[in-house]
């Protein structure tokens, strides 16, 4: 559950509880420091102490595996870039019921015809729910579309995209392909 399984390709967070806990990763693995209850503000001290809240995670956390998504394309000429030093990443903000905002992302690399994959777990929308026979999930999209960026050697952005991706197509494994544009 670290770090919100950001960059799976086939599981999401579906539910969370709203204890949460503090958790600092070490050589040895995870260190559990505090927990609390956000109702009371009952706070639950362990031996450690951080310096902000940053590592504050909830305590328990329920995902659903998925096909996936698969976006698809290729970077195409990119005078700015070698292809073989491009980086691909899909990105959505997400919202829980807890309050919590986070951020999904998915990295890929084109291979050497500048053609790239890569499967993502959250809709960018809400089409099916318990009603369809789906898992009832109290995380939501912050926005109507992946944002896709194509980013060369030192992190610049030259390419970008938008891509719209619907819960059956994360639910029944398709494909979309995207489309970029250069940056602004």
């Amino acid at each position: 559950y670290y770090d919100d399984a950001d960059g799976l390709e086939n599981y999401r967070l579906v539910k969370e509880s709203p204890y949460w806990s503090n958790v600092q990763m070490t050589d040895e693995g995870p260190l559990h420091q505090e927990y609390g209850d956000p109702q009371t503000g009952e706070l639950y001290e362990g031996p450690y102490a951080f310096e902000d809240d940053d590592d504050a995670y909830s305590a328990t956390k329920l995902f659903e595996r998925v096909d996936g998504a698969t976006l698809t394309g290729e970077v195409g000429n990119l005078s700015e870039v070698d292809v073989e030093e491009a980086t691909i990443t899909a990105e959505l903000g997400l919202f829980s019921d807890t309050a919590r905002t986070f951020e999904y992302s998915q990295t890929a690399e084109p291979d050497e015809n500048g053609e790239f994959e890569l499967t993502v777990p959250y809709p960018s929308n809400e089409e099916y729910g318990p009603d369809d026979g789906f898992a009832e999930s109290a995380i939501t999209p912050l926005g109507d579309s992946y944002q896709v960026n194509v980013e060369n050697e030192t992190g610049d952005l030259v390419k970008q995209a938008n891509v719209a991706v619907n819960e059956s197509d994360v639910q029944f494994g398709k494909t979309q392909s995207v489309e970029f544009e250069p940056a602004n």
